[in-house]
């Protein structure tokens, strides 16, 4: 699964002390294996610079665990979820098809669910949220996480993270992507980088909190009809419908 953090406060002090876009993802491995930093096309010329999207990243995370599972952003996903399967867009069909061809791939959907299946919040159940978040943990065993840091100065950002690999040990590979055809390098996360953006029992940065609640997202769709709150609508309809029939 990722985790997109290009918006609000954290972009906004990511992007101006570096430039950088930072986008997360993360998986488990049965067997543990090391965290993973990925940089694209990369923006900083110091080791500092290219590792602060991480560390925003790391505390955004642990901000997110510290305050545990909401129930009232659930509450909003679905209102949104919600309005947005019941008064879909129309799309391209073969697009459409395309996607519930592919969604039907998918071991844990029961078929008659197709449709409606990523658009259903059913239960609230703040336990999974919790294990979800323990798996973004790079302190936990069996963890492994992957930051692609996107820059326009690439070659200063590989430049930083050699420095950093030799300074550290951390195995450093350096490639170009097949299909897109840009060169790429990825390097370990070093275990001091890790312990540094999350020190114990430290307080987390003040830029680093939930997003405020949504007072605007709608929730009753009931229809309204003006004939039957003043009860003169109908009235009249029903009289120009009379004369009509008279005069016909």
């Amino acid at each position: 699964m990722g985790v997109g953090v290009d918006g609000g406060k954290l972009a906004g002090k990511s992007n101006e002390k570096t430039g950088e876009k930072p986008n997360f993802s993360k998986s488990t491995s049965k067997a543990g294996s090391k965290a993973k930093s990925s940089s694209s096309p990369s923006s900083s010329s110091t080791t500092t610079h290219t590792c602060g999207p991480l560390a925003l990243v790391l505390q955004y995370l642990e901000m997110l665990r510290r305050v545990g599972p909401q129930l009232w952003i659930w509450q909003e996903l679905k209102a949104v979820s919600d309005m947005r399967f019941r008064f879909a867009e129309e799309e391209c069909a073969m697009e459409f098809t395309s996607h519930l061809a592919s969604t039907l791939l998918s071991p844990f959907l029961d078929p008659s669910h197709v449709l409606c299946a990523e658009s259903i919040y059913q239960d609230w159940e703040p336990q999974h949220v919790l294990q979800i978040l323990d798996c973004m943990d790079p302190r936990k065993e069996g963890v492994a996480m992957r930051v692609d840091l996107s820059t326009k100065k690439f070659g200063e950002a590989k430049a930083a993270l050699r420095r950093m690999a030799q300074a550290t040990g951390a195995a450093l590979t350096e490639d170009r992507e097949p299909w897109f055809d840009f060169e790429f390098c990825a390097v370990d996360i070093p275990s001091i980088m890790v312990a540094e953006a999350l020190p114990s029992h430290s307080p987390m940065p003040e830029e680093l909190h939930l997003p405020p609640r949504n007072p605007f997202l709608p929730t009753d769709f009931s229809l309204r009809c003006e004939a039957g709150l003043g009860g003169t609508g109908g009235e009249e309809k029903g009289g120009e419908e009379k004369g009509g029939e008279e005069k016909g």
